[in-house]
């Protein structure tokens, strides 16, 4: 979605697309320096081309829970806010599959059905990890921002929108702006999950490091381009029907999204 929308000529998209800008103290990638609650930090190091737009673009998934961002959209009456949503089941799924395959991230000898149990029994203590299925359950959030920011300022976008006619999307977030529609020849596939070729050297690392550092961006890429490949995690349909049966709500109100 955002490689989409910063090819509109009136969108200034910021470097990286995840700032963290608006995280809570305590959660992933949380960084006091570059930080809202450091009164010395200042979204304008994110943004090298600010002046040239309309609009700025941040993209950290995780402002969809975090209170920092709550609190900045209610102190700014309207902020345009645009969230995509995928199946919430799938979420949890390509949640589990993220950070199996991060330095600092889970056991890689969890598989996706013990990592589930894990979720349900509170056996984790970080909370994108404590909160993967909570963080699936979108009606909660999505009642919550309406209240904050108001309908009007608030468009959601299902990922199979985007996946079947990004530039059908690209009209909807357009005019839902007030920007003049812009189309994109193509659009590059991104996120693609990796699967892990040297799991013993994986296991070896997170021992060392699981949990305990921050691992910079341009070492996790080169990590990843090193050590993995493309892979999927093999659900079978009663594990799949268990984690499903946590979004009874997403499914009765949003599954024109799914």
């Amino acid at each position: 979605m955002f490689d989409l929308l910063v090819k509109h000529p009136d969108i200034s998209g910021s470097d990286p697309k995840e700032t963290y800008f608006l995280s809570d103290k305590g959660y992933d990638n949380f960084d006091y320096s570059k930080n809202i609650t450091n009164p010395n930090a200042s979204w304008n190091e994110f943004f090298p081309e600010a002046d040239s737009h309309q609009y700025f673009l941040e993209g950290s998934v995780s402002n969809f829970y975090q209170e920092n961002a709550k609190k900045y959209v209610k102190d700014r009456p309207g902020t345009k806010i645009v969230f995509i949503l995928r199946d919430p089941v799938d979420r949890f799924i390509s949640n589990y599959k993220y950070y199996y395959n991060k330095v600092n991230g889970i056991d890689p000898s969890l598989d996706i059905a013990t990592y589930y149990e894990y979720v349900k029994q509170g056996k984790f203590t970080r909370q994108a990890l404590k909160y993967s299925l909570i963080h699936g359950q979108y009606v909660r959030y999505l009642e919550e921002w309406k209240k904050i920011a108001g309908d009007e300022n608030i468009c959601i976008v299902g990922l199979k929108e985007l996946a079947s006619d990004h530039n059908a999307v690209m009209e909807k977030i357009s005019n839902f702006l007030g920007l003049p529609p812009y189309k994109v020849d193509s659009l590059k596939r991104s996120n693609v999950s990796r699967q892990l070729v040297h799991t013993g050297l994986h296991r070896k690392l997170y021992r060392l490091f699981g949990g305990k550092i921050t691992v910079p961006d341009f070492l996790r890429r080169l990590y990843v381009k090193l050590f993995s490949k493309e892979f999927s995690v093999q659900v079978d349909d009663n594990l799949r029907n268990e984690i499903k049966s946590n979004y009874a709500e997403e499914y009765a109100s949003l599954s024109q999204y799914f």
